[in-house]
């Protein structure tokens, strides 16, 4: 197809991003009149904006064909962002050439074979080639959006590279290649790439590096008692959020008007109960946006790989005779329970032990400091999962800690602390800051605000392997249950066993087989 993009821009075209791939609807978009920054205008070469799928790309002419000549095979077996991105055509074609498709014409098939026959011939008629062909609004509202969002990530990555080497040359864009890609963007800047591999753990979709190292905290929240403080589909904080009236997901207002255009927001704003895209696992939400979340137990299962366990353990083993543990708010008193199922002896600490009167210089004998959330059984009346004191306990937690390494002098002191995944992302980066170590989580794939995952950060050696058996498995509880078609009561060979599938067993089982022999 011949192509003039500064007369044509705004017009309907059929596209492709390869000779074997299908048509799909698209508009011509001039590089130099929208001022994109990541394409240029090149002789055999032009932009389009793929509608339906809402971004952008720069092809070969050879890949571009006039709407009516090829508007029979275009409208073939069409379903899904194809059969969305055709209705958009037809509805800016009808902009353009000022024709009305009847009332009993509305329906999405009935639409469809109504333009097959009818386009044609209004398209022919009412043609005039001095005319600019306009772009409706909320189009080139989506079009400047995504350059916009282009435009930031670019220079951010640029201001990284001056900073390492401020005397390096700025990189050139290499746009060549840019049809060979498979036309998958970046869910949070937009950025169309063909070298996306991680998924969104939300929606179906990809997320560049840079957008997800800088956004995963902010869609790590798995509870009901503490909702998002960012958008979790651009992964970015914006002043204004509009939350979820049934989970703790947030959406900026900008992503909404984006995936859903001006009316759907004005809908969703007006709605004070409204249930977003994440909890609706329909397949009548795959018709009305673009936005196709994951499976409830894909989504959890995402975010608990967001903070992984080590699968190497490089930790030397100590001989190590019998454990002192100073276990803090342990009201359940699991750390004994466990640390005797796991049959290594032990010793409890008084925390009178941190006044030094009786301090154990035995380097046969661990010294083991560990607080960890419990179990929720015992604070139902006290509503302890609403408590907001995560950093008192923490910061009295790491004073206890220091006290117990000053006590004993160049010795190694193990240590563990561990709290709801639910705390703020400030709060978590705190506790990061101050013991320099990140968290890794210990959850179960399960569909239940109140089966809480728990985030811990300790220097004791915890293989993803160890905690791999308590995937699915309701920690809370006391007994083990036991799951077939639907969920059915616990064995009562395990009533004696509060403790099993805890995260206390969790840390305790992996000290004694990663960090420690037993000795005579």
């Amino acid at each position: 197809m011949k192509i003039d993009v500064e007369k044509q821009q705004g017009q309907i075209v059929w596209a492709k991003i390869s000779k074997k791939s299908k048509l799909w609807p698209a508009i011509i978009i001039s590089a130099k009149k929208m001022s994109l920054v990541y394409f240029e205008d090149q002789p055999g070469k032009t932009c389009v904006w793929w509608l339906g799928n809402d971004t952008m790309s720069q092809l070969r002419n050879d890949l571009i064909f006039e709407f009516i000549s090829e508007i029979k095979s275009g409208m073939a077996n069409l379903c899904g962002q194809r059969e969305e991105g055709v209705k958009q055509a037809i509805k800016i074609l009808s902009s353009q050439f000022n024709f009305v498709i009847p009332k009993h014409f509305d329906g999405k098939c009935n639409q469809i074979t109504w333009a097959l026959v009818k386009l044609p011939i209004i398209m022919k008629e009412n043609r005039n080639q001095d005319e600019e062909l306009i772009i409706p609004e909320n189009f080139l509202k989506k079009i400047m959006m995504t350059n916009n969002n282009m435009k930031r990530t670019i220079e951010e990555k640029e201001k990284e590279k001056d900073i390492e080497n401020p005397r390096g040359e700025k990189r050139k864009l290499d746009v060549s290649e840019i049809s060979k890609m498979k036309n998958q963007y970046c869910m949070a800047c937009r950025i169309v790439s063909d070298k996306l591999e991680i998924k969104h753990p939300i929606f179906k979709g990809y997320l560049c590096d840079d957008c997800f190292t800088k956004g995963k905290d902010i869609i790590v929240s798995i509870a009901k008692d503490n909702a998002n403080d960012g958008c979790c589909l651009c992964l970015t904080r914006k002043y204004t959020l509009v939350l979820c009236g049934f989970c703790i997901r947030a959406y900026c207002n900008e992503c909404l008007e984006f995936y859903c255009e001006s009316k759907g927001l004005e809908k969703i704003l007006e709605d004070k109960t409204w249930k977003c895209f994440a909890c609706l696992y329909t397949t009548t939400l795959k018709t009305t946006n673009k936005l196709i979340p994951r499976k409830p137990s894909d989504q959890l299962r995402n975010i608990y790989n967001l903070y992984p366990a080590s699968t190497e353990n490089n930790c030397i083993k100590e001989q190590i005779q019998e454990i002192h543990v100073l276990n803090l708010k342990d009201i359940q008193n699991n750390v004994p329970k466990a640390l005797k199922n796991l049959d290594f002896p032990f010793k409890i600490l008084e925390i009178s032990y941190l006044n030094g009167d009786n301090v154990d210089n035995n380097k046969k004998n661990a010294k083991l400091v560990i607080q960890y959330y419990p179990n929720k059984e015992n604070f139902d009346k006290e509503k302890f999962f609403d408590l907001n004191d995560c950093m008192r306990k923490f910061f009295s937690f790491l004073q206890i800690k220091n006290k117990m390494e000053a006590l004993h002098d160049g010795r190694t002191i193990y240590w563990a602390f561990e709290t709801s995944a639910a705390i703020k992302v400030s709060e978590q980066k705190t506790i990061s800051r101050f013991v320099d170590t990140q968290p890794i989580i210990v959850g179960m794939d399960a569909n239940d605000v109140q089966q809480r995952s728990r985030f811990i950060w300790t220097n004791i050696t915890i293989l993803k392997s160890d905690i791999q058996q308590f995937a699915n498995q309701y920690i809370f509880l006391h007994k083990i249950p036991k799951y077939g078609a639907k969920r059915m009561k616990c064995g009562e060979n395990n009533n004696d066993k509060p403790w099993c599938y805890s995260s206390i067993h969790a840390i305790l089982s992996s000290f004694i087989k990663n960090n420690i022999k037993r000795c005579k």
